[in-house]
């Protein structure tokens, strides 16, 4: 879970945390709404129950009883009002009206109604009032009033206009509004952590480019002044990392060609006397005093002579030749036992190998066989007749590992401190430039090395380390 959250992006991280709080924030406004939708309501329900409940004991306080009301009431007594005859006389009551009154007699029956059936009514009323009970709807846009008796049951349902409602149409208002502030948060979320990240994002591709050896990469500074300053800064980082390439390149050039001079120099005096020794030879075979037996060691001394040469300047080749293939598929057991062949041929003290694995690597067939060849040349040149050499080779994780372990004296101190120097070796007739090339070859080509050191038993141990041409992996 922990390594899920590390390795998300920081646009998604800054988008994920910016969106959590707009939904959190959008999600409180919703439930305050609903919450306050539903006091409201209550609270108007309330107050309505309270009020209707007020009014209707306040008029059943003050109800007046009028004649004319449905109430029947049994033993109802009578007033009679006798008027009597008065003489005729008219009244003049001005602006020609006038009130004539008489002999006249009338009876006049009122209904009278006692304070006591008053009493009966308005208890009456304040039962059905008890009686009575309002019940909700959960849409709150109707109710119910209905009371019971011993006989019957009565409600009555009161249905309102759900359109009508201001204060509802203002929290649908609310409502949407807080979903649209919701989506245009998301937006902007998106938009602000694109807005951070890209920046940073072009950054992180920049030092993978330079990872990857493209020195001189620009990237477009952008985004705040802390993050455009860091750009700014990696594009000048990046163009002063190529000046110094290019720096680097021109004094490897320097330095090679100065190494190169002192090699001719020094192989110019080292196949001096080779060559002497090839003139002497021929001068002699011209002698005509010479047997044949010593014309054929004569012959044989220059042929020597000649192959010295050649595999000098073999090796001087492979140090400075370009375009050389890197990619081809080479077997390591084949090119062990093809030079195994070429020395016992020419008399070499017995090689030893027996593969323990078919081992392959990618790389030049030529200059893998010119550093083999140089180990295992030096190891039976340090070697005496009765003497062998072993051959191990295997393969590691990363690498190819090729030992060679020869009999001899072993090395002295003073071969040992300059030992892959060029011209250095314990040999009379050597060049020194064998291990000299080889490691070149090994570190230069193939990320590998050359190392040689002494055996308690005696001899000398050479270790060639090899793996992928131009990388660091086979």
């Amino acid at each position: 879970m922990n390594q899920s959250i590390y390795s998300m992006s920081l646009q998604r991280y800054l988008f994920i945390l910016i969106a959590l709080f707009v939904v959190l924030l959008a999600g409180l406004q919703l439930f305050m709404i609903s919450y306050v939708q539903e006091q409201m309501a209550s609270e108007v329900e309330s107050k309505s129950r309270t009020l209707s409940e007020q009014a209707v004991d306040l008029l059943v306080k003050t109800l007046p009883l009028q004649p004319d009301e449905p109430i029947v009431w049994e033993n109802n007594s009578s007033v009679v009002i006798n008027i009597k005859k008065t003489p005729a006389e008219v009244v003049d009551l001005g602006d020609g009206y006038q009130f004539v009154t008489g002999d006249q007699s009338q009876t006049v029956t009122v209904q009278r109604v006692s304070a006591a059936h008053t009493g009966m009514v308005r208890q009456q009323l304040r039962r059905r009032l008890d009686q009575m009970e309002f019940g909700t709807f959960s849409n709150n846009y109707a109710f119910s009033v209905g009371f019971n008796n011993d006989d019957e049951i009565h409600q009555q349902v009161v249905q309102f206009n759900e359109q009508g409602s201001a204060v509802d149409q203002y929290l649908d208002y609310l409502i949407w509004l807080t979903i649209g502030i919701c989506s245009a948060g998301l937006l902007f979320a998106y938009w602000l952590a694109n807005h951070i990240s890209r920046p940073l994002a072009d950054l992180s591709s920049g030092f993978l480019d330079l990872e990857r050896g493209k020195l001189g990469k620009q990237i477009e500074a952008s985004g705040v002044q802390e993050v455009k300053a860091t750009l700014e800064r990696f594009n000048h980082m990046s163009s002063r990392l190529e000046k110094l390439n290019q720096m680097e390149k021109r004094f490897q050039q320097q330095h090679q060609l100065a190494e190169l001079g002192d090699i001719s120099r020094g192989l110019a005096h080292t196949l001096r006397n080779p060559i002497n020794t090839i003139g002497l030879a021929i001068e002699q075979i011209s002698q005509p005093d010479l047997t044949e037996h010593q014309r054929i060691d004569l012959a044989h001394q220059a042929r020597q002579k000649i192959n010295h040469i050649d595999n000098t300047i073999k090796a001087l080749l492979s140090l400075t030749a370009t375009g050389v293939d890197r990619n081809q598929s080479v077997r390591l057991n084949t090119v062990i036992q093809d030079i195994i062949m070429e020395l016992s041929m020419a008399g070499s003290p017995p090689v030893i190998y027996t593969p323990s694995q078919d081992i392959q690597l990618i790389g030049s067939d030529i200059e893998i066989r010119s550093m083999l060849h140089t180990l295992l040349v030096n190891a039976c040149d340090a070697s005496g007749a009765n003497d062998q050499v072993s051959v191990f080779a295997e393969r590691s994780v990363q690498n190819v590992v090729v030992r060679v372990i020869d009999q001899g004296p072993g090395l002295s101190k003073t071969i040992q401190e300059n030992l892959f120097k060029p011209h250095v070796s314990s040999k009379s007739e050597g060049a020194g430039m064998g291990l000299y090339i080889t490691k070149r070859i090994a570190q230069s080509h193939y990320q590998g090395d050359v190392t040689l050191q002494n055996t308690p038993e005696g001899g000398c141990i050479a270790t060639l380390t090899l793996g992928s041409p131009e990388s660091g992996s086979i």
